[in-house]
């Protein structure tokens, strides 16, 4: 398989080791949209249980439900999203997470630490990785053209952060969590791929239990450009077609090959 060209590796990943400093921060469209709002750039769990990508926490939902733009954060500043007894106004404000009860003003937590930027299941997919660089995964017309080529339809919906684990100044690979769904239920999946951005691990974050028998080791190896044509309906469809949209979102924006 062709590994990701070197200077695309050290164009898209900022492989160099001061642009590999755990100080890069990943900066989302919503996350600079906070910034704007209130000065400083959140973590993803203000609005995610677990990271980029994951399911919404309450703030994140009420934040989405009244239209996910600059003037909802006015709409719910008055809520108090998770229950601990300040709004999210004053929580915002005071650099508590409006999204999870355990920070509020006063004690706030660590949830602006660059730890809590990767979601714990990436962390345990790579335990020996002390690094990992968010990249934002901005789509651009010409990137969706690309994904469409295999089969996959992107849209700015898709669009994501992937994490990249560092391992002795290398990266080792990339991790994102996906969204789902099956019969109008959400699932989040952790696709994880190799160097060479192939499949090398699949596990359901939220939403399913476990994933059917002899789905991981079928697509282990996939990559976005050559994805096993499945003959799967179903659970198992939708599944499929959630790791062939993962790969394609890593392909088009780490590999220009």
């Amino acid at each position: 398989m062709e590994t990701i060209p070197r200077s695309v590796v050290a164009m898209a990943l900022c492989v160099s080791s001061a642009l590999w400093s755990l100080q890069a921060r990943a900066e989302p469209a919503f996350a600079r949209l906070y910034k704007n709002q209130f000065g400083y750039v959140p973590s993803c769990n203000a609005c995610h249980r677990d990271g980029g990508g994951s399911a919404l926490n309450p703030y994140g939902e009420a934040f989405k439900a009244a239209g996910s733009g600059a003037a909802a954060f006015a709409s719910i500043s008055g809520l108090d999203s998770d229950d601990d007894g300040a709004s999210n106004g004053e929580e915002a404000a005071a650099k508590a997470n409006p999204g999870d009860p355990a920070s509020k003003p006063g004690r706030t937590g660590q949830w602006l630490s660059i730890d809590q930027l990767i979601p714990r299941s990436v962390r345990e997919a790579f335990p020996q990785a002390r690094q990992f660089k968010p990249v934002d995964a901005l789509l651009t017309q010409t990137e969706m053209a690309r994904a469409k080529a295999w089969g996959v339809r992107l849209q700015a919906a898709d669009e994501n952060t992937i994490y990249v684990p560092v391992i002795e100044g290398k990266a080792a690979g990339t991790a994102l969590i996906v969204r789902g769904e099956h019969q109008e239920q959400a699932f989040f999946l952790l696709v994880v791929t190799d160097r060479q951005l192939a499949l090398t691990q699949l596990l359901p974050v939220a939403g399913l239990e476990a994933l059917p028998a002899g789905l991981e080791q079928a697509l282990s190896g996939a990559r976005a450009e050559a994805f096993p044509q499945g003959s799967a309906d179903g659970l198992q469809a939708a599944l499929e077609q959630a790791v062939h949209r993962a790969l394609a979102l890593v392909q088009v924006r780490l590999s220009k090959g």
